[in-house]
C-alpha cells in the first residue's frame, strides 16, 4: 500500500477519510477506524533463546537497526520459572547457542493457542509455521573447531537458513519491511469487506485507490 507524503500527512488523509465515511455512515466509520488502529499498531520484534544465549550486544544492535520503527522485547525460552512465552510478534529472531536446543525447535513451531501446542518427538522434525516472519541467528561458537559445521548442522535442525549475529540486524529490518506489507494488504482487504451505505462505500473505495496507487 503506498501512503502519499510523509507519515503525518498520511495520518491526516486517514483521519479526514474516517470523518468523511462517519458523516454518511457511523457504523462504518467506527468499522474503518478499528481497522487503522490494528494497522498503525507498534511493529514489535522478539528475540528469543534460552537462558543466556541473547547477547545484550545483539540487542542492542537490533535495536539501533530498527531505530524508532519497532518495539523491541527479549524472551527467554525453556525457563523453570515462567511459562513458554508464545511468539506472535510480527519478526521474531531465535538466538541459538552453538546448536539447537530441542526448546529452541519447540519455539518455531508453537502456535498462538499454548494450549494446542505439540512437541513430536523427533525435535528435528519441527519445521516452521511461518517463514516470514523468522530469522535465526547461531552465537557463541568461539572457540569450536569447526564453526561452519556447526552453522550447517543448526540449518539442518531447523531447515532454514541460519545467519550470523552480525547480519541479524539487516535481516530483521528486511523482516520488518515485509510485516509493513502483510499489515496494508490486511488493511486493505479488511477495508474492502466492510459494508456501508453507498456514499460512505464510495469514499472507501476512493481511499483504497488512492492509497494503493490503483485505478480499480
Amino acid at each position: 500500500m503506498v501512503m502519499v507524503g510523509d507519515a503525518g500527512t498520511a495520518h491526516a488523509r486517514w483521519r479526514q477519510i474516517v470523518e468523511d465515511i462517519g458523516r454518511f455512515d457511523a457504523r462504518a466509520g467506527r468499522q474503518v477506524q478499528r481497522a487503522l488502529d490494528r494497522h498503525d499498531a507498534p511493529l514489535r520484534v522478539q528475540i528469543a533463546g534460552r537462558g543466556g544465549a541473547v547477547r545484550p550486544a545483539l540487542r542492542a544492535a537490533v535495536e539501533a537497526a530498527v531505530a524508532a520503527s519497532a518495539l523491541v522485547d527479549t524472551v527467554e525460552l525453556d525457563s523453570p520459572d515462567r511459562p513458554e512465552p508464545v511468539l506472535d510478534a510480527d519478526v521474531v529472531l531465535l538466538v541459538l547457542a552453538a546448536r539447537a536446543h530441542p526448546a529452541d525447535l519447540a519455539a518455531l513451531v508453537r502456535p498462538a493457542d499454548p494450549a494446542a501446542l505439540v512437541r513430536p518427538a523427533d525435535p528435528a522434525a519441527l519445521v516452521t509455521r511461518d517463514d516470514e516472519r523468522l530469522v535465526v541467528v547461531l552465537d557463541r561458537t568461539e572457540g569450536l573447531e569447526d564453526a561452519g559445521a556447526a552453522f550447517a548442522r543448526a540449518a539442518a535442525h531447523v531447515r532454514r537458513p541460519v545467519l550470523t549475529p552480525d547480519s541479524a540486524p539487516s535481516a530483521v529490518v528486511e523482516r520488518l519491511g515485509s510485516a509493513r506489507r502483510r499489515r496494508d494488504a490486511v488493511l486493505a482487504r479488511d477495508l474492502a469487506g466492510i459494508g456501508a451505505g453507498p456514499r460512505a462505500r464510495d469514499v472507501i473505495e476512493a481511499a483504497l485507490d488512492e492509497l494503493t496507487g490503483s485505478s480499480r
